[in-house]
């Protein structure tokens, strides 16, 4: 093993030692003369000879089946070729381990066989994405230490994921490898690709060099804390994952478990009832045997120690037992016996199974299980409505569990076990090998209860196991751990390697789209925001000349000049400190209805009527152009003046980001950062905003963690429009927002509210909800947006019932009248 650890330590390494051999070449000969092209080849040609290298000098694992898998650093050498030397290096060199991987997959098999085809495509992708990164991420340049550090490691992990992705037929082979390589194969790979941009930096500057991020810089602030946060995203989406994985996986396990003995329960409470209709049939077609000798030959023929024959009065009239003359014993005498008069009751149960307990006859010494059927018969030539009672004893039982374990299986390889009280083998699965002695069961079932799930060892196998103990014997469920566990570690395997793929290539792409103009603008508004709501509130946000923060910048002036007033007023009192909130939150809020008379594409109304406390509810409606309305409603956490303040400032992102013709979750994902910036008191807003394209009735929108909206087409019932929700806005920078589209067809409405709707309750406390809500909607038909608005507030007046509002009831309804001429 330390000669396989060696030779994949060397394999890592020789790509460095190449990376320093090229530098000097470069700087004391006239190697660097060479055309690109013609040094490009050279280039990928050494790399791709030592990524075959890197195939053979590998630590070779056996992972338990009928091919090994070599833990290798093949994708070292393609990295570092394309991420330092060229792309055209890096594809050069792909392209040669790949084929070379190709080659000795078909001729070694057995070593090199298992992953021919996932390993020969992930080599030349990894010289393709090494490429690509290096063109476009970095400028064509060489790459940072870090940033070709997680390079490296995000490429592996592609290379690894592809293992499953090919052999998704044989997942639990695919796991087995990927869990025992993917410690080596990650290190050697992403280090190698480390050291070699670390010493290539050294050599080119004569030190380490580590460029220090520039904090009082947006941009470098701004990639330096998206980097972190996505590291933190990533540890924290991988924690949840696997915790979620594994407490699925827990619930299913003991499920199965539960499931195998409780089925086995009723099996065998199954076989007593059949024996027992078996007996009755036979005493009914053959009434001549209920006799006490009779009676005592079924016994001996169906393993029962005792049956008696029962009158509507609770009298034996005959039993296998002599002592049990007529009329000597009642059923309704002793309390174990008597939950048997139950099958004589009009309308009573047809049998009735009694678990193993002390018989009503202590002179029998031992406990027995009863079981009880209704039975009719000619009793002195009248018709009597009694019942036969069965009697088992261990022995009985035990026959009764013999086989039932035998084709049983939990999972693929997990069995039942049937054992006595003095746990003695009764049945067991075909495939199960019995253990010497079943001492380290019985010591698992000593300290765990009846259902829980405990682990034990047998045979060299870990298994879970849960029991039961009832009729004297014990019925156990087992499955072994690495079956068990099985489903959970692949899929914390994939979802992690996925987490790594996604969070690295988003971290990429804002890396790459990330402007630092747009960015300084973001800056400068936000230390104005800052200082205003430090309370300087004679700061002027300056826009500047781009149109988009000049619009920003006036709707912030206007609303921290309305504000001002506010401020001012409310030093008088209270109560007109409120009513001023109100003003200013409802001042920026169109109001003007019919909004736009000379438009008939669309019918628009809104409205807000506001709880006593200010809060932070607000909707908004314009033109981005002749073609395109928009219609936006939204909720602010928290209340009072912050709240206000927090709604116009969101108010305005989103308008004026929305108004240059983004799409909306870009403009969600900019006003989200936006509204991130400068946030210490941690608020946020739902969000629901769409665009309506009325030259052909496409809707386009997106739901920042908003309440869904309900949908109406023409001549239907209002629906909600159930659509993948994103976060809410301002919880965190960097957040991507999904799009989603719909057709809206003539007559289509699409209603919006706030949670004020519908988690405002009555005065017992019963809140609208949802299916109120929708009721109410399609209770009727509205001729125009204004009226159907009015009835649904109406309604929730009524339901309030005199019950105050704590929150702001707002609504918008847009009705599609026609397309744009």
């Amino acid at each position: 093993m330390w000669l396989s650890v060696l030779k994949l330590t060397a394999a890592a390494l020789l790509p460095v030692l190449a990376t320093v051999i090229f530098h000097y070449l470069e700087k004391l000969t006239k190697f660097k003369k060479i055309p690109y092209w013609p040094k490009q080849v050279i280039f990928g040609v050494v790399f791709g000879g030592l990524a075959i290298v890197g195939t053979h000098w590998a630590i070779q694992y056996n992972v338990g089946f009928d091919h090994s898998y070599p833990a290798n650093a093949r994708d070292a050498a393609v990295i570092i070729g394309g991420l330092i030397f060229g792309s055209p290096a890096g594809i050069i060199a792909g392209t040669i381990g790949g084929l070379e991987r190709m080659i000795v997959g078909i001729v070694d098999p057995t070593n090199f066989g298992f992953t021919v085809i996932a390993c020969s495509i992930s080599t030349f992708l990894a010289g393709v994405f090494s490429a690509l990164i290096r063109h476009f991420a970095f400028e064509n340049k060489r790459p940072g230490v870090f940033s070709g550090f997680f390079t490296g490691l995000i490429i592996e992990v592609f290379h690894l994921l592809m293992v499953f992705v090919i052999k998704a037929n044989e997942y639990q082979k695919a796991y087995e490898v990927i869990a025992t390589c993917t410690a080596p194969m990650l290190i050697a790979n992403s280090v190698a690709v480390l050291l070699a941009l670390l010493i290539k930096g050294v050599l080119e500057r004569g030190k380490i060099f580590f460029k220090k991020p520039d904090l009082k810089s947006l941009t470098s602030r701004f990639t330096y804390t998206l980097s972190t946060l996505t590291f933190i995203a990533f540890i924290l989406s991988s924690t949840f994952v696997f915790l979620f994985d594994s407490n699925m996986s827990t619930k299913q396990r003991d499920n199965d478990l539960k499931y195998a003995i409780t089925e086995t329960a009723n099996e065998v409470a199954n076989k007593t009832v059949q024996s027992m209709s078996k007996i009755r049939d036979s005493l009914t077609n053959y009434p001549h045997k209920i006799t006490q000798s009779g009676l005592t030959d079924i016994c001996n023929n169906e393993g029962l120690v005792e049956i008696n024959v029962v009158d509507h009065d609770g009298y034996i009239w005959h039993s296998s037992e002599p002592k049990y003359d007529e009329g000597t014993f009642n059923f309704y005498d002793n309390e174990q016996s008597i939950e048997f008069t139950c099958l004589l009751q009009p309308g009573g149960p047809e049998t009735y199974v009694q678990n193993f307990r002390t018989p009503a006859d202590e002179t029998i010494g031992e406990q027995r299980k009863y079981v009880g059927i209704r039975f009719t018969f000619d009793k002195d030539g009248v018709e009597e409505q009694g019942f036969i009672q069965c009697g088992y004893d261990k022995a009985g039982v035990a026959r009764l569990l013999e086989n039932i374990a035998l084709y049983k299986k939990i999972g693929n390889s997990g069995s039942l076990l049937v054992l006595n009280d003095n746990y003695r083998l009764i049945s067991k699965g075909i495939d199960f090998k019995l253990p010497e002695d079943f001492s380290a069961l019985q010591e698992g079932i000593y300290k765990n209860k009846n259902l829980s799930t405990f682990t034990v060892q047998m045979n060299g196998t870990t298994y879970y196991a849960q029991y039961i103990f009832e009729d004297a014997h014990f019925t156990i469920s087992l499955i072994p751990t690495s079956e068990a566990d099985l489903s959970r570690n692949i899929s914390v395997f994939i979802n992690t390697f996925l987490e790594v793929i996604v969070f690295g290539l988003f971290f990429v792409t804002i890396y790459v789209l990330v402007k630092k103009l747009v960015i300084d603008r973001i800056e400068m508004t936000n230390e104005s925001l800052a200082k205003i709501t430090a309370g300087k509130l004679d700061t002027i946000v300056e826009g500047g000349n781009i149109t988009e923060f000049k619009v920003l910048s006036k709707d912030i002036n206007e609303t921290v000049d309305a504000l001002k007033g506010y401020i001012d007023a409310a030093n008088k009192r209270i109560d007109e400190e409120l009513a001023m909130a109100k003003a200013i939150q409802t001042a920026v809020l169109p109001s003007t209805f019919p909004a736009f008379p000379d438009r008939k594409e669309f019918d628009i109304y809104a409205s807000m009527h506001a709880a006593k406390e200010v809060g932070g509810d607000f909707y908004d409606f314009y033109f981005s152009n002749q073609e395109h309305f928009h219609f936006t409603i939204a909720d602010v956490s928290g209340k009072g003046i912050p709240a206000a303040l927090f709604m116009m400032r969101a108010k305005s992102i989103l308008k004026s980001l929305a108004q240059t013709n983004m799409p909306i979750n870009e403009a969600f994902s900019k006003g989200n950062d936006t509204l991130c910036e400068g946030n210490e008191a941690g608020m946020f807003v739902t969000a629901w905003s769409a665009s309506v394209d009325l030259t052909n009735g496409e809707l386009t929108f997106a739901n920042g963690g908003h309440n869904p909206p309900l949908i109406k087409h023409k001549n239907g019932k209002f629906e909600y429009l159930r659509a993948p929700v994103n976060l809410v806005l301002a919880a965190m920078d960097g957040m991507p927002y999904g799009i989603n589209k719909l057709k809206l067809e003539i007559g289509d409405v699409v209603y919006l509210y706030t949670d004020g709707v519908t988690e405002g309750v009555n005065t017992t406390g019963e809140q609208l909800g949802e299916e109120r809500l929708q009721n109410i909607l399609n209770a009727k038909e509205f001729a125009s947006c204004k009226e159907l608005c009015e009835y649904v507030y109406d309604e929730c007046v009524k339901f309030a019932d005199g019950a105050a509002q704590f929150d702001d009831i707002t609504m918008v309804a847009f009705r599609f009248d026609g397309y744009k001429k």
